[in-house]
């Protein structure tokens, strides 16, 4: 197997954006950061973005065996790439105390992840069945974690999936809060009248159709909550720490105390997926992209 620390970081792919999240093209702004969104290309040819790593472990029989499961009867690569979509958002989102150093094979025996982790399997997986994928880290404000991490600080690294898709590359971050618990939150957001915590935002949406971008912990709607700073796509999260190294990482990520603060972490997560007794789940703010019953938050 090899070596994480041999893992060579790729050149990033860089978007030029302002700092409310904006791209300038031509002598107009527009929106980066909805459905419409467009990951940069790059000089690479997509199978550049097939290869494996150390982290991603694609070619692993376990990894390539539920990729061949997931997609066997699908046509073509967008109905292959929502298959994976689907069974990644699937797994209980939870955090990792080493995301970082976490192979795909780890989180498929956990059946659980964050962001990070959970971007490993999903891009393990479509690279296994032959679509060209890679993470995108762009910076956010905490607030839309504040309720599961504090939400405090200045800034938090977040990562989604760019999926090339008819020659376009998709972005998804959707897949990352699974559907117990995002209904939940929203539930606890609409108590609270906030608009954005506990990893999700109210405006966001929830599933992925794989003909548009999707984005669930922020909005184009709420300026606010969109990214500040794009630092790339990558491989996998190995490669974009590599690369960054730390003094460029923001405080939570390299926060030496992550492994209590995780702990924290999904002790909230844990008692925020289980209703009060005598409960009600009907009154809930309306999740983009997708119908859930409210006796699915029910145990």
């Amino acid at each position: 197997m090899q070596s994480l620390d041999r893992a060579q970081p790729p050149q990033p792919a860089m978007n030029g954006c302002s700092a409310d999240g904006f791209i300038f093209s031509g002598s107009t702004f527009h929106n980066r950061y909805d459905k419409d969104y467009r990951g940069a290309a790059d000089a690479q040819p997509p199978a550049r973005w097939i290869q494996d790593t150390a982290l991603l472990q694609h070619d692993h029989p376990k990894v390539r065996l539920l990729g061949m499961k997931l997609t066997q009867l699908k046509s073509g690569n967008r109905d292959k790439a929502v298959a994976c979509f689907e069974y990644v958002r699937s797994l209980k989102f939870s955090c990792a105390v080493d995301a970082v150093h976490m192979p795909s094979v780890e989180v498929l025996a956990a059946r659980m992840g964050d962001g990070f982790s959970k971007s490993t399997l999903f891009i393990a997986l479509l690279r296994s069945v032959g679509i060209p994928a890679r993470l995108r880290i762009v910076l956010l404000r905490p607030s839309y974690m504040r309720g599961i991490s504090g939400g405090d600080g200045s800034v938090v690294e977040h990562a989604f999936t760019e999926v090339l898709v008819d020659r376009e590359w998709l972005g998804v971050d959707t897949y990352v809060i699974d559907l117990q618990l995002n209904l939940r939150a929203r539930t606890r957001l609409a108590e609270e009248r906030r608009s954005a915590g506990y990893g999700v935002h109210t405006k966001g949406s929830v599933s992925w159709d794989g003909k548009s971008s999707s984005f669930g912990q922020f909005s184009s709607e709420d300026p606010g909550s969109l990214p500040i700073l794009d630092l790339g796509a990558y491989d996998d999260v190995h490669q974009f720490h590599a690369s960054a190294g730390p003094a460029a990482l923001s405080e939570w990520a390299s926060r030496k105390t992550w492994s209590f603060t995780s702990v924290m972490a999904n002790r909230r997560l844990r008692k925020l997926r289980r209703p009060h007794e005598g409960e009600s789940c009907q009154a809930v703010v309306p999740m983009v992209g997708a119908v859930v019953p409210a006796r699915s938050a029910q145990r």
